[in-house]
């Protein structure tokens, strides 16, 4: 693994955006607002596939002196998808660098310096979805920070929305607010059916109430949640919520998941 960027007793420089890119890690929305905040004054780093004539190694480039063709180093999954890459501290490019054999027309690679708004404006207009799929951020770090298109261009319109795919790994916090949302459209046949007959091979669940739930911090948007009565031991209770996930999977309504609490019956 990477070392992790050395810092000071004093507050890292407002230009550099590490350790917020960092706290992003956990996907709840103000995590991602702090992140926002910062933008304006941050900093981002492009890793150069071509020189820049005229510029030095590293730079802060001035955008606003006229137009600067810009060939940054792309991120290839094992699937061949492209992804953006940007990074915010030099030394986080290093295990890239290393593992893709990056340079800079043959030579050593270069990089340079620019606005993080502007960075991530540039990378949002070659992140279609289709041909190059997202930005990762200090990839391959300790400090990585994977945006679909909808979360980049997010932030670049001044909105921090919630990262659905690292918050979902996020344990529950008691101190978040999760509201019923009332209203919205009815439960589907497929899916009420789904539900009972799984819970007919269930019979350690006592019964059911299926809700549609809005977490601020963690959601988009309303989603279903189960609720489960039950007597089974705690230890039982991963597998059921397994169990029930595979039999209503493929019946779940946009955004496509489910929350499945239990209320244990002692």
């Amino acid at each position: 693994m990477d070392e992790p960027i050395e810092s000071s007793a004093a507050s890292p420089p407002a230009n550099d955006l590490t350790l917020l890119v960092q706290a992003a890690q956990r996907g709840l929305r103000r995590d991602v607002q702090a992140l926002l905040d910062r933008l304006a004054q941050g900093e981002l780093i492009i890793p150069l596939a071509r020189n820049i004539a005229g510029t030095v190694e590293g730079q802060r480039l001035d955008i606003d002196a006229g137009e600067v063709k810009l060939v940054p180093h792309m991120l290839l999954d094992e699937d061949g998808n492209h992804y953006a890459a940007l990074f915010t501290h030099p030394a986080l490019m290093e295990p890239m660098t290393r593992q893709l054999d990056w340079k800079t027309d043959d030579g050593e690679l270069k990089f340079c310096t620019v606005p993080a708004l502007f960075a991530l404006d540039m990378a949002l207009e070659v992140v279609d979805g289709v041909h190059v799929h997202g930005l990762v951020l200090n990839a391959g770090s300790q400090y990585e920070l994977a945006l679909r298109r909808e979360e980049l261009a997010s932030l670049t319109n001044g909105k921090a929305i919630p990262l659905v795919g690292y918050v979902q790994a996020l344990p529950p916090d008691e101190t978040e607010q999760t509201l019923v949302a009332e209203g919205g459209p009815p439960a589907s046949t497929d899916l009420t059916q789904a539900i009972e007959q799984c819970l007919a091979e269930l019979p350690v669940v006592e019964g059911y109430a299926l809700l549609r739930t809005f977490n601020a911090e963690r959601d988009l948007e309303p989603h279903p949640t189960l609720k489960l009565a039950t007597l089974a031991p705690e230890s039982e209770l991963p597998l059921i919520a397994q169990k029930m996930i595979e039999a209503i999977g493929k019946h779940l309504p946009a955004p496509g998941y489910i929350d499945i609490v239990f209320d244990r019956i002692e």
